[in-house]
Order: structure tokens, then C-alpha cells, then sequence
């Protein structure tokens, strides 16, 4: 059984991938939509708002910390096809 430092460092360690993985879709998803002619500030607006109210609705809905973002393998099907 892990101790209560254990945890924290595994907590901790997990918010900051969750981080890093949100921060990588708002600069990622702007820069494949901008490639089909979407304007980049549009797409980047677009992904934060999307991030925000996913992320809104999915608190509020399980009542948890969880965290979705736009899929960048969705933008990148639409930019190939």
C-alpha cells in the first residue's frame, strides 16, 4: 500500500501531464486547423471555448475533476480529408 507522500507525488505527477497535454492542444489544434484556411485566432478561440465547456459541463455532470480537450486527431482527420 502506497503511503500518503506516495500519492501525492503520483497526484502531482498527473496534473502536471494534464497540464502539459492542454497546453500542447491549444497550440497544436489551432496550427492543423489553420492549414484547411481556418483563421488561427478563430480555431484557437474555438478550441479554449471548447476546452472550457467541456471541461464545465463534465464537472458538473459527474460531479469530478475530469478534463477534455479537443481531439487533435479529429482536426487532423478533417485537415487530410
Amino acid at each position: 500500500m502506497k503511503s500518503v507522500n506516495e500519492k501525492s507525488h503520483t497526484e502531482m505527477y498527473a496534473g502536471l501531464a494534464l497540464f502539459f497535454s492542454m497546453y500542447y492542444v491549444l497550440g497544436a489544434n489551432p496550427e492543423i486547423l489553420s492549414q484547411i484556411g481556418i483563421p488561427a485566432s478563430a480555431a484557437l478561440l474555438g478550441t479554449f471555448l471548447a476546452i472550457i465547456v467541456g471541461n464545465l459541463c463534465g464537472a458538473f455532470a459527474t460531479n469530478t475533476g475530469l478534463m477534455i480537450a479537443p481531439a487533435i486527431g479529429i482536426s487532423a482527420f478533417v485537415n487530410n480529408f
